[in-house]
């Protein structure tokens, strides 16, 4: 199902955009009205990635200081018109935009997970400097970038290691959730109906395999409301949900 589905979503995309030039352009990218701002982002922090790159390869080049301040502002405009001048190859933007669908896909499914192996990549720390950066390249589930942003800014340390990340980042998710209601909760689920719908019309009536809500509550570590979905859906003899029937079941579990 998944594969189906970013192959589709990537075809998608990369018909935005004539394959005529030799070149897409970034500003091309984030003003096309067509694309999801999960998307924009993407491509937006992936360039502004390649040019903190390009920062640390400046800064390790020993025959040049480059620590004063006119150097500093002179390299900090050079930046900003990276960003607007900023093109991809042709073959990097369709590599690019596989890349990008299937970082949402595993997101909106398991947003700790995916967060977690995004950012760390096998490593035990990270500069907080880096991670700040690579938050960039998420947009869905506001509350949680947000939260982790403003978590990572008030500390006073350089680095973090992942389990203290783990750590932080299951705080405050758990503590979100446990705020919700079954409106709430609906709401925060409803963009699944959009993208992984497989039969049904309507918001309501649309219908998402049960696998996509188990994957998000075991993510979610919510054990107790799986087991429950999982029971209940055994009982019914279902197999997909629609939204109105997830609402009901969450508003007898969580209410």
């Amino acid at each position: 199902m998944f594969k189906e589905i970013i192959e589709l979503e990537t075809s998608r995309i990369k018909k935005e955009f004539s394959t005529i030039a030799s070149y897409i352009y970034l500003s091309d990218i984030l003003q096309n009205k067509n694309l999801d701002k999960s998307y924009k982002s993407f491509f937006l922090a992936e360039v502004a990635w390649w040019i903190y790159q390009e920062g640390l390869a400046r800064a390790a080049n020993q025959f040049f200081n480059i620590n004063n301040e006119k150097i500093q502002a002179l390299l900090s405009n050079l930046d900003t018109e990276y960003i607007f001048s900023s093109r991809l190859p042709v073959a990097i933007f369709y590599e690019l935009a596989e890349k990008a669908v299937k970082l949402k896909i595993n997101y909106l499914l398991k947003p700790r997970a995916t967060i977690q192996n995004f950012i760390f990549n096998n490593e035990k720390s990270k500069q907080y400097k880096e991670i700040q950066r690579l938050l960039l390249y998420f947009s869905d589930y506001p509350y949680l970038i947000k939260a982790l942003k403003e978590e990572l800014e008030s500390k006073n340390e350089k680095s973090i290691s992942i389990y203290s990340f783990q750590e932080t980042l299951a705080k405050i998710d758990s503590e979100y959730i446990a705020s919700l209601d079954s409106d709430s909760f609906c709401d925060l689920v409803k963009h699944f109906f959009e993208f992984f719908q497989t039969n049904g019309t309507g918001l309501e009536g649309k219908e998402i395999p049960i696998d996509i809500i188990d994957i998000f509550l075991y993510d979610k570590e919510l054990t107790t409301l799986l087991n429950s979905f999982k029971e209940h859906c055994n009982e019914k003899n279902i197999n997909t949900i629609s939204l109105q029937s997830l609402k009901e079941f969450l508003s007898e579990s969580l209410n």
